[in-house]
């Protein structure tokens, strides 16, 4: 099968349209970026799939400025945590950049947030996660201060490593060393959640730097660590089925399930070593991407050249009738691409 990409996109062909829009700019008043970041609270504006972030500048305990991220779904009801990101700032480009070398991906992460000419309106974020120095952007929005407060939703961890978790449902659990210790429930007072697991209190408190502690029943408040949430491995074959992809063709091949993620996986998708994502409970009509981009394993070539890997985006995605519908647009990034059509996922035969 023969692909040709509908669309190129060559740098050297707007070279000069770059140059006039620079000259443009240098005639006007030079942007000041602050000497350095501001500790404070970031909300997401609206992202499509529903999910939410709330980002935390703040000090951990020995005072470096750190980045948490947390993360909510609300069709999943989980809650992830970029944990205590080091934080980099490039005071000439108004950049802040965290680093973590554990993520919700699994893998390292980084997260860039661009400062926005007019500080009140906050930053453009970017997430990428980082494989082999290769990066990979799975989401992107803006944030804007926020009065908020942060979010408690997650895993926290105490000194001696006990990991106190705060669910969306309402429920509250301890844990050591990955062995259930507790559970119970919470409820929030002034602003922050009080869980109740055991007989004992936990009181979760937040100051005016963004850092967090706890306070277990009358004994003295302790410096928690929001960490993320560590995966199990436990994703298994739940169906298998064909993939009718639009630009590929059709192939038979496996839906497995992760059942803490509460998430789905076409494995392999494409190519192998590729797999297609997403958010989906078992049996609900709901289904969104965990990721921006996706990487089919397939290189394009084109009058000679090598224009690069290709990449699925998905549109808009539903379940219905053991038939996942995707819309689906594949590309090159910066480069152009072959359009957007449907591709359909049939499940033939359900496993477990």
């Amino acid at each position: 099968m023969k692909h040709i990409i509908k669309t190129l996109v060559l740098g050297l062909m707007v070279s000069g349209a770059l140059v006039s829009c620079n000259d443009n700019y240098e005639e006007g008043s030079p942007i000041t970026y602050a000497a350095a970041p501001s500790l404070g609270i970031l909300k997401s504006g609206y992202i499509a799939d529903g999910t939410s972030y709330t980002l935390n500048l703040t000090l951990n305990e020995a005072g470096d400025t750190v980045l948490d991220v947390t993360t909510y779904n609300p069709s999943t009801e989980i809650a992830n945590t970029f944990s205590n990101g080091k934080v980099s700032y490039d005071r000439k480009t108004g950049i802040i950049t965290a680093s973590y070398e554990n993520s919700p991906y699994e893998l390292p992460a980084s997260i860039v947030l661009a400062t926005k000419n007019d500080p009140t309106q906050g930053y453009t974020v970017g997430i990428y996660s980082v494989d082999d120095k290769t990066k990979e952007k799975r989401a992107g929005f803006d944030a804007v201060p926020s009065t908020e407060g942060i979010s408690y939703l997650g895993d926290w961890q105490l000194k001696d490593g006990t990991v106190l978790s705060i669910n969306a449902d309402g429920t509250a659990t301890t844990a050591l060393n990955g062995e259930s210790t507790g559970s119970g429930t919470w409820t929030a007072k002034d602003g922050a959640p009080v869980a109740t697991i055991g007989g004992k209190d936990y009181a979760l408190t937040t100051n005016a730097q963004g850092q967090t502690f706890v306070k277990i029943s009358g004994g003295e408040a302790q410096y928690v660590t929001h960490i993320a949430t560590q995966p199990k491995d436990d994703w298994y074959d739940y169906a298998v089925g064909e993939y009718n992809n639009w630009l590929f063709g059709a192939y038979e091949t496996y839906l497995q399930y992760s059942p803490s993620r509460k998430q789905a996986r076409i494995s392999p998708w494409i190519n192998k070593g590729t797999s297609l994502s997403f958010n989906w409970k078992i049996g609900d009509s709901a289904v969104s991407p965990d990721k921006s981009a996706y990487a089919t394993g397939y290189v394009h070539q084109q009058d000679g050249q090598t224009l690069g890997e290709v990449y699925g985006i998905i549109g808009s995605a539903s379940y219905a009738d053991k038939v996942f519908t995707f819309s689906m647009t594949y590309q090159i990034p910066g480069v152009g691409g072959f359009g957007t059509n449907t591709d359909t996922y049939t499940i033939t035969e359900t496993l477990q």
